[in-house]
């Protein structure tokens, strides 16, 4: 479904019916695209997903208070899983936004919440289990 562009059409139909366009051209952009390199080498263990979402938080792509204001086009692609060996300079992420204070601030958090180890582990499954009306 992935790769027969079934996945897309289906989020497309699903923006579309929520009153978005699917002109993707459309979306918010940021002003920067900086990447996050690794200051050391090892196995990726495991991630602070909390500390990824403060660091979104710094850049706009998450709230601390219902009042805060959000920034659409701010937020992270990840380059790297669980398992992956990791060298010093290697990019960890790319991270989008308006202000490369921010954008540094919220690197250096990034960084801090990939966790490395000597040892390579196992990457957790995608999908833990499916759930059908015939289990509840």
């Amino acid at each position: 479904i992935l790769h027969s562009g079934g996945a897309y059409q289906r989020f497309l139909a699903m923006v579309r019916a929520q009153g978005g366009t699917d002109d993707l051209s459309q979306l918010p952009k940021s002003k920067y695209v900086v990447n996050c390199k690794a200051t050391a080498s090892g196995y990726i263990t495991d991630f602070d997903t909390a500390g990824i979402g403060r660091a979104g938080i710094l850049l706009g792509a998450g709230r601390q208070t219902k009042s805060d204001l959000l920034h659409y086009g701010a937020g992270f692609v990840l380059h790297c899983s669980i398992g992956d060996f990791i060298a010093v300079g290697d990019v960890l992420a790319q991270i989008y936004g308006d202000d490369l204070e921010q954008i540094e601030e919220a690197a250096s958090e990034l960084i801090e919440c990939i966790h490395l180890g000597t040892e390579r582990k196992e990457a957790p499954p995608l999908i833990a289990g499916r759930i059908s009306a015939s289990d509840l």
